[in-house]
Protein backbone atom coordinates (compact mmCIF):
# COMPACT_ATOMS: atom_id res chain seq x y z
CA UNK A 1 0.00 0.00 0.00
CA UNK A 2 1.40 3.38 -0.94
CA UNK A 3 1.74 5.97 1.57
CA UNK A 4 0.80 9.78 0.68
CA UNK A 5 1.59 12.16 3.26
CA UNK A 6 -0.32 15.75 2.60
CA UNK A 7 0.29 18.91 4.33
CA UNK A 8 -2.24 22.18 4.36
CA UNK A 9 -2.63 24.76 6.61
CA UNK A 10 -6.74 24.11 6.06
CA UNK A 11 -8.07 21.23 8.29
CA UNK A 12 -10.98 20.75 5.91
CA UNK A 13 -9.23 20.26 2.54
CA UNK A 14 -6.87 18.23 4.52
CA UNK A 15 -9.63 15.65 5.46
CA UNK A 16 -11.15 15.73 2.19
CA UNK A 17 -8.23 15.37 0.41
CA UNK A 18 -7.48 12.36 2.55
CA UNK A 19 -10.85 10.95 2.59
CA UNK A 20 -10.52 10.78 -1.46
CA UNK A 21 -7.14 9.34 -1.40
CA UNK A 22 -8.30 5.98 1.55
CA UNK A 23 -11.25 4.93 -0.57
CA UNK A 24 -8.15 4.57 -2.92
CA UNK A 25 -6.59 2.25 -1.01
CA UNK A 26 -3.67 4.81 -0.41
CA UNK A 27 -2.11 5.08 3.57
CA UNK A 28 -2.05 8.59 4.49
CA UNK A 29 -1.46 10.95 7.08
CA UNK A 30 -2.87 14.72 7.02
CA UNK A 31 -1.44 17.31 8.39
CA UNK A 32 -2.65 20.85 8.85
CA UNK A 33 0.25 22.10 10.83
CA UNK A 34 3.12 22.61 8.66
CA UNK A 35 5.55 22.93 11.77
CA UNK A 36 7.65 19.73 11.64
CA UNK A 37 7.08 18.75 8.00
CA UNK A 38 10.24 17.56 7.03
CA UNK A 39 10.63 15.49 10.64
CA UNK A 40 7.00 13.65 9.35
CA UNK A 41 8.31 12.87 5.86
CA UNK A 42 11.67 11.46 7.55
CA UNK A 43 9.63 9.46 9.79
CA UNK A 44 6.52 8.96 7.95
CA UNK A 45 8.40 7.95 4.50
CA UNK A 46 5.44 8.78 1.83
CA UNK A 47 5.44 7.45 -1.41
CA UNK A 48 4.47 10.89 -1.72
CA UNK A 49 4.01 13.98 -0.98
CA UNK A 50 1.11 16.68 -1.50
CA UNK A 51 1.96 20.17 0.07
CA UNK A 52 0.09 23.24 -0.09
CA UNK A 53 2.24 26.45 -1.69
CA UNK A 54 1.01 28.63 1.43
CA UNK A 55 1.07 27.35 4.79
CA UNK A 56 0.45 30.38 7.34
CA UNK A 57 3.88 31.86 7.94
CA UNK A 58 5.37 28.63 5.98
CA UNK A 59 6.24 28.44 2.50
CA UNK A 60 5.92 25.31 0.97
CA UNK A 61 7.90 25.80 -2.11
CA UNK A 62 10.88 26.68 0.50
CA UNK A 63 9.64 23.16 1.99
CA UNK A 64 9.95 21.77 -1.50
CA UNK A 65 13.34 23.18 -1.96
CA UNK A 66 14.67 21.55 1.00
CA UNK A 67 12.86 17.99 0.15
CA UNK A 68 14.67 17.84 -3.35
CA UNK A 69 17.91 19.33 -2.12
CA UNK A 70 18.47 16.37 0.68
CA UNK A 71 19.94 13.28 -0.25
CA UNK A 72 17.49 11.54 1.74
CA UNK A 73 14.61 12.81 0.78
CA UNK A 74 15.23 14.00 -2.80
CA UNK A 75 13.69 10.47 -4.20
CA UNK A 76 10.21 11.30 -2.95
CA UNK A 77 7.98 13.03 -5.68
CA UNK A 78 6.07 16.19 -4.59
CA UNK A 79 2.87 17.18 -5.77
CA UNK A 80 2.11 20.78 -5.14
CA UNK A 81 -1.03 22.43 -4.71
CA UNK A 82 -2.21 26.21 -4.56
CA UNK A 83 -5.36 28.70 -5.59
CA UNK A 84 -2.86 31.26 -6.01
CA UNK A 85 0.25 30.08 -8.02
CA UNK A 86 0.26 28.10 -10.88
CA UNK A 87 2.80 25.61 -11.96
CA UNK A 88 5.79 28.16 -13.57
CA UNK A 89 5.91 30.53 -10.07
CA UNK A 90 6.37 27.45 -8.01
CA UNK A 91 9.69 26.27 -9.82
CA UNK A 92 10.48 29.62 -10.46
CA UNK A 93 11.27 30.02 -7.24
CA UNK A 94 13.32 26.89 -6.23
CA UNK A 95 11.05 24.18 -5.83
CA UNK A 96 11.45 21.32 -7.97
CA UNK A 97 8.26 19.86 -7.44
CA UNK A 98 7.46 16.80 -9.65
CA UNK A 99 3.87 18.26 -10.61
CA UNK A 100 1.59 20.82 -10.01
CA UNK A 101 -2.77 20.62 -9.11
CA UNK A 102 -4.66 24.35 -8.83
CA UNK A 103 -6.91 24.48 -6.27
CA UNK A 104 -10.11 23.83 -5.59
CA UNK A 105 -8.63 20.44 -7.54
CA UNK A 106 -11.06 18.08 -9.94
CA UNK A 107 -10.96 14.71 -8.05
CA UNK A 108 -10.58 12.80 -10.87
CA UNK A 109 -7.60 14.84 -11.77
CA UNK A 110 -5.85 14.66 -8.13
CA UNK A 111 -6.45 11.12 -7.99
CA UNK A 112 -4.71 10.80 -11.91
CA UNK A 113 -1.70 12.84 -10.83
CA UNK A 114 -0.75 10.58 -7.53
CA UNK A 115 -1.20 7.06 -9.76
CA UNK A 116 1.18 8.63 -12.28
CA UNK A 117 3.68 9.78 -9.31
CA UNK A 118 3.12 6.76 -7.54
CA UNK A 119 4.21 4.13 -9.69
CA UNK A 120 6.54 6.08 -11.81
Amino acid sequence: MKKILIVDDDPDIVEVTKLILEIEDYQVLGLDNPNNVIDNVRSYRPDLLILDVMLGDIDGREICHHLKTSSDTKHIPILMFSAVHDFKSIRDNRCEADDFISKPYDMVTMLEKVRQLTTA
